[in-house]
């Protein structure tokens, strides 16, 4: 995988079959990591896919922050948890990709929408 693009908030790494995006909000702060396949008009949530794997501490905690460490440790995390837990998503894995079209944010928090768990 290599780096295609940058900016002061983003970093974007790119193989011929995904793109992995690193980012640091310039106005709420937050750190994230979305992904999705190359050439594909898709953009998926790893803290989602965090949440559908119910992968810690990614799935737990909310990374937003402007101390310079705490967005360090942020991105540690990211870094930790895709590398050890989600090698679906780095080698492609179309089944994985499919499976991220039908998630969304409510199917973690159904009281946000009125709706009893």
């Amino acid at each position: 995988m290599t780096q295609d693009t940058s900016s002061n908030t983003m970093v974007r790494y790119e193989s011929d079959k995904v793109f992995i995006e690193v980012f640091h909000g310039e106005r709420d702060y937050e750190v994230g990591l979305n992904f999705g396949r190359t050439g594909k008009n898709e953009h998926f949530s790893f803290g989602l896919f965090c949440k559908l794997m119910k992968l810690e501490p990614v799935a737990s905690i909310e990374m937003i922050s402007d101390d310079k460490l705490r967005v360090e440790e942020f991105i540690a995390i990211l870094a930790r948890t895709l590398e050890e837990d989600a090698s679906k998503i780095i080698n492609g894995d179309n089944e994985i990709f499919e499976r991220m079209k039908t998630v969304r944010w409510w199917d973690f928090n159904p009281e946000a929408l009125g709706k009893n768990s």
